[in-house]
């Protein structure tokens, strides 16, 4: 998941930061960019199978990965993999690879959080009717609010 990739982030990072890199040190910066491209691609192909639910600011029917990766497609990833093969990686790079990842994770966050609350509302509402239309009854042993 995007979650279990933040550590190589970080790691790529740290590695591609320093002024002069080792041989040894940009492989493992390699397979780290390889892992989260390949993270990212299985991402955008399971939120292909899914549909928004239906939200104030979603259109009916949109796909998760319309909205997740708006911007990105299978094509831009295939051909950051394919520079990446090449070696030829430079800031631009890593700045669309990055940004790609930060989009993504920011808006499953959101959805996440527009869920919980989707969720609580929904909670709250059935409860309200609850108690309007039937609510429990003093002889049921009902506590008082």
């Amino acid at each position: 998941s995007l979650e279990d990739e933040e550590d190589t982030l970080q790691d790529v990072m740290n590695i591609v930061g320093q002024e002069e890199i080792e041989r040894t040190e940009w492989a493992m910066a390699k397979i780290g960019l390889e892992k989260m491209i390949d993270c990212l691609n299985e991402v955008r192909t399971r939120s292909e199978e899914w549909a928004i639910p239906t939200m104030a600011s979603f259109e009916d029917g949109r796909k998760l990965s319309e909205f997740v990766f708006e911007g990105c497609n299978s094509a831009d990833l295939e051909e950051l993999s394919q520079l990446l093969v090449l070696d030829e990686v430079d800031g631009d790079f890593l700045n669309e690879l990055i940004g790609y990842y930060q989009q993504a994770s920011s808006r499953f966050a959101r959805m996440r959080a527009k869920s919980v609350g989707g969720i609580l509302a929904l909670q709250e509402e059935t409860v309200s009717q609850w108690r309007e239309n039937v609510g429990p009854s003093k002889s049921e042993g009902a506590i008082d609010d």
